[in-house]
């Protein structure tokens, strides 16, 4: 019996929209997450640098002919006002990120580069909170009934006595 509950497989993998749209645009969101992932932590590239472009190119403009959609798919705070020149400031250290670049390296061929990466995966800890996780709460949120407001208690005023000094007589002031 393990006592560690494994993730459901629907929890692992990205969301089905019913719009191809849809589903284009969180297709490039992932590829341009996971590859800047692998490109800026684990100093690889699995994709060349003109395909990263063109991936950010088309997500740029998949995202301005289709704002309603584009706000409605997974990561759309992060890939708010995206130009596709950098992934640098996405959210790649997200953990179903993690863990779709980890799916992805243990696919390749193994070399000493890949078990390198593969080893630094393995141990990395997500910077984010799972957007997954956020995105799925938002579409589905319950009602929080308020709390009572907490009451202040009345603090009681002491009077204050004057300080004596170190023999029990009065304080000379020294005015």
């Amino acid at each position: 019996m393990s006592l560690i509950k494994a993730p459901k497989l629907e929890d692992l993998r990205p969301i089905n929209y019913d719009n191809e749209v849809a589903d284009l645009i969180q297709r490039r969101r992932y590829q341009i997450l996971v590859h800047s992932l692998i490109y800026y932590e684990l100093d690889m590239n699995l994709v060349s640098d003109s395909q990263w472009a063109e991936w950010g190119k088309e997500l740029e403009k998949l995202q301005a002919d289709n704002p309603e959609v584009s706000a409605n798919v997974i990561f759309a705070d992060s890939f708010r006002g995206f130009d596709g020149s950098t992934g640098m400031k996405l959210p790649y250290r997200d953990e179903q990120i993690l863990k779709i670049a980890y799916r992805l390296l243990m696919k390749l061929p193994p070399s000493a580069e890949i078990d390198d990466a593969i080893y630094k995966l393995r141990y990395m800890v997500a910077r984010t909170p799972a957007e997954y996780d956020r995105y799925k709460m938002k579409s589905h949120k319950v009602a929080q009934p308020l709390s009572k407001p907490v009451q202040k208690k009345e603090v009681k005023q002491v009077e204050s006595k004057p300080r004596k000094g170190l023999l029990g007589g009065p304080r000379k002031s020294h005015s």
